[in-house]
């Protein structure tokens, strides 16, 4: 039987901030033989990150491990590094403070995230997602309903509760535990192959293969599909300002650089 989590203290800020226990460990990935906390950030090629780091560790233990599907990727079972309950919650709580362990993360432009998660999760070709139906049955909608972009952007910003119903396009600074954690390294987005180099660097000693997900699975999203009105943007900044702000903090504490 695994330990109980610590009603208070990072792990129980957490918690809460997941919806539970078993929604913080889906996402986050541990590895205490190699040193670090991965905090995945879903539609922040948080897929091609657990791939990656999942087969460099794989591989420098002696495990085969073939990855030929989304379904392996997410299955916790199939790979290597632990979940916070896997590992033991007093573990895990250990290494959330030992400063030789690298806690890390991914983030991005709110509103390239937001159109990404729509045109993935909720587009009309998309709607027999996971996230479509739990979606609109919150809306308490039929599945046909139509949903816009603009729609969807003007949803969030008006409902707090539909913006933080889905990991992949609640607040970045809730889902990481930005105001929780003490992170060693947050990479961009934008700049992916530069900042998981410098992690793979930092953990393993030396660059691993990135497993991208888009061109092995064909998982593409194209925001030019859809068109971003000044109104959406608008929406977007509104109902994202925390995630704004959190990007100019990371530039601000150096959180974008990693330590010598």
């Amino acid at each position: 039987m695994h330990d109980a989590a610590p009603a208070k203290g990072p792990i129980g800020a957490l918690v809460d901030l997941h919806g539970g226990r078993p929604a913080l460990s889906r996402h986050v990935h541990v590895s205490a033989e190699h040193g670090f906390v991965y905090f995945s950030n879903p539609k922040v090629a948080c897929s091609s990150t657990k791939a990656s780091l999942n087969l460099a560790v794989a591989a420098r233990s002696g495990q085969p491990l073939e990855l030929r599907s989304m379904e392996q990727i997410h299955d916790r079972g199939h790979n290597p590094l632990a979940s916070p309950r896997e590992l033991g919650w007093k573990r895990f709580g250990a290494m959330l403070r030992d400063p030789q362990v690298l806690r890390f993360s991914f983030v991005r432009d709110p509103l390239k995230r937001f159109v990404s998660a729509y045109l993935s999760k909720l587009d009309e070709a998309k709607r027999g997602s996971g996230q479509s139906r739990r979606l609109f049955a919150h809306l308490g909608w039929e599945q046909g309903h139509p949903l816009s972009l603009q729609d969807f952007a003007a949803l969030v910003r008006a409902d707090e509760t539909v913006r933080e119903l889905d990991p992949h396009w609640r607040l970045q600074r809730r889902q990481i535990g930005f105001d929780v954690v003490d992170f060693g390294f947050i990479g961009d987005h934008a700049a992916f192959a530069r900042d998981f180099e410098l992690i793979a660097r930092r953990i393993f000693g030396a660059p691993v293969e990135v497993f991208d997900t888009r061109t092995a699975f064909g998982r593409f999203t194209r925001p030019s599909d859809v068109e971003v009105t000044e109104q959406v943007r608008r929406d977007v900044a509104a109902a994202y300002a925390e995630d704004y702000a959190m990007l100019d903090e990371i530039r601000a504490r150096g959180l974008g650089q990693m330590a010598a």
